[in-house]
């Protein structure tokens, strides 16, 4: 019968493109051990101490290695240099050398099922471009559906959240507590509101975040929120194979100088590549 025949060749596919998928996230190579993953930190304008500190962060936890791309002085990688690495994180304060070709090559990125996690400050417009804030991301990623946290004008953090504006303690508002990004200790210890997260870990440190109550995208999930509800880690499914981005509401530099803080870093690429 063309029926079972064609359910065959579909569960087929599926199963090649599942491990087309893992294998691009390091985990395959035949041993018993997965390989490391290979992650492009993109930045622009970020210090060269706070680089220096993600991309020890990466390397401490035994699970990375990690590369680092200046999109403040080019417009991007290009699409082969990019399919080189099993995931990209997008961090870093200032402009981009060009936001639209950097967006376009992304989306293409993550179309072919590479793992992609984003963070402050990228959520302020690029095809609606903020005064003296041209720092998004444009081009298809910002039209076609991929922010969990979508690029907006208003998406700013007044007042500023880190000179003296409210500062995010903690996120207090979990909707998905047994979400695998907040699992294995991230900002390990217990509150009573999730067990993943303890005051203690931040203490002394301060963390800037977005302020004004931003909204996520329609189909994204938020997996945790700051304490006046904006987002602090949410999700996004793209595409026919439901590839995976994070969007972190929060500095990774600053969550680079504390092994605890960092684990929710870690966890969102893991996740993003599928190996947790």
């Amino acid at each position: 019968m063309r029926f079972p025949r064609l359910l065959a060749s579909l569960l087929a596919s599926l199963v090649v493109l599942a491990a087309l998928f893992f294998a691009a996230c390091g985990g395959g190579g035949g041993s018993d051990a997965p390989t490391r993953v290979k992650v492009l930190v993109i930045h622009k304008g970020t210090d060269a101490q706070g680089l220096a500190d993600v991309l020890a962060a990466l390397a401490a936890t035994g699970k990375f290695t990690g590369s680092s791309f200046d999109a403040g002085a080019s417009p991007s990688p290009g699409g082969a240099a990019l399919a080189a690495f099993d995931a990209a994180l997008v961090l870093g304060d200032g402009s981009f050398a060009d936001g639209v070709t950097l967006g376009n090559d992304l989306s293409t990125y993550v179309d072919g099922g590479g793992a992609l996690v984003l963070a402050m400050w990228l959520f302020r417009g690029a095809n609606t471009p903020v005064p003296n804030f041209p720092e998004g991301l444009g081009g298809v990623y910002d039209v076609g559906g991929y922010f969990a946290i979508p690029e907006s004008a208003t998406n700013l953090d007044s007042p500023n959240t880190c000179t003296g504006g409210p500062m995010g303690s903690l996120p207090l508002t979990v909707p998905a507590p047994t979400h695998p990004i907040l699992a294995g200790g991230a900002l390990s210890g217990g509150l009573g509101v999730v067990p993943a997260f303890n005051a203690a870990s931040l203490s002394g440190l301060t963390l800037c975040k977005h302020h004004d109550g931003i909204a996520i995208a329609g189909g994204a999930t938020l997996v945790a929120a700051w304490d006046d509800g904006a987002p602090f880690v949410a999700t996004n499914l793209i595409g026919f194979a439901h590839a995976r981005t994070v969007n972190l509401g929060a500095d990774v530099q600053e969550l680079a100088t504390s092994p605890a803080t960092f684990q929710v870093v870690a966890n969102a690429l893991l996740w993003a590549c599928g190996r947790l």
